[in-house]
Parts: structure tokens; sequence; C-alpha cells
């Protein structure tokens, strides 16, 4: 999912509870909310890490 806030640290399956500062205009893709970012790249819901 295309977010135009990105923080460029989004939580993963190792380190669900990582928090950074989102910027603004510097869009990216983001997982959308209660995915978390799997070890192959890909989005995968939280109970699935």
């Amino acid at each position: 999912m295309y977010s135009a806030c990105f923080n460029g640290c989004e939580p993963t399956c190792k380190h669900p509870d990582i928090s950074c500062l989102a910027v603004c205009g510097s869009g990216g893709c983001v997982c959308k909310f209660g995915y978390l970012r799997g070890e192959n790249g890909r989005c995968v819901p939280k109970e699935k890490c």
C-alpha cells in the first residue's frame, strides 16, 4: 500500500514494536494496519509471523 508519509523503518516480524518518525512528502510502500513486513519482504498478517 502506498503512503505519502513514509518513515523508512516499518515494523517487521523480527522487530514488531519498532517506532520511527514518519516524513511526509517522501512516500513509499507500507504494510496496511495489522500486517508486518516478513523476511521475504512481503506484508503478512501479524499472526502469521
